[in-house]
């Protein structure tokens, strides 16, 4: 096959798959029943990912960046400390990350946030700082993971917290906890596997079992 058969395959695939996608989001948007100024914060860019399929606003600094769980649990538990707290780039992560990357807090409480997606200090800065500010703080809604060395006493202070939506993606199920989901797939492992990743139809690997618009609704299964 000559490259450029290669390259009109590829091409059609493509737009097939980004076709399809756009129909899944449409359909989440119609499905979708809850307020618009909702504020999701995510331990990764799942976050970034619902707001698209359901076609809101940005009303979260947690957009394109990531933080390891028990980094998160800690934001999540202590979110007016952490909003208030100013960010600290730090060179030497920067170079192990190759993009910008920030402390927040101080002492036990320092957390470290990668912005993946980010070109510069500056961009990160700006974009962290304006999202801040949108934040409702009465439509909060946490996403993160039993990855990082979660134990189960972290899920329980992760059920401690008094939010709008929670969820946290498993490896196996948790009956005695309403927030947890388990992934398919999974359930041989120790923790959940990089679920953000895209599959080969153009889909995030969490979309085809997560329902978004139904756990934002707030609908019983």
């Amino acid at each position: 096959m000559s490259i450029k058969s290669n390259y009109i395959k590829f091409r059609d695939h493509f737009f097939l798959y980004k076709l399809a996608h756009k129909r899944y989001e449409k359909k989440c948007q119609r499905h979708y029943r809850g307020p618009k100024n909702v504020s999701i914060l995510s331990s990764n860019c799942v976050g970034g990912e619902v707001y698209h399929d359901l076609g809101l606003p940005f009303n979260s600094p947690t957009i394109n960046l990531w933080m390891v769980q028990p980094d998160f649990l800690k934001f999540a538990t202590d979110l007016q400390y952490y909003i208030e707290s100013k960010l600290c780039f730090s060179s030497e992560l920067e170079k192990k990350y190759h993009c910008p990357v920030a402390y927040l807090g101080l002492d036990d409480k320092r957390i470290t946030i990668i912005f993946l997606h980010y070109k510069n200090r500056m961009s990160a800065e700006e974009c962290w700082e304006k999202r801040k500010k949108r934040i409702d703080f009465s439509k909060i809604c946490l996403m993160m993971s039993d990855r990082d060395g979660i134990t189960y006493d972290d899920m329980i202070r992760f059920g401690e917290i008094n939010c709008y939506r929670k969820i946290m993606f498993t490896y196996k199920d948790y009956p005695e906890f309403d927030f947890t989901y388990r992934l398919e797939r999974d359930k041989d492992k120790l923790c959940v596997r990089n679920y953000q990743m895209k599959k080969w139809n153009g889909f995030w690997r969490w979309e085809s079992q997560f329902d978004c618009a139904k756990w934002m609704n707030g609908d019983e299964d």
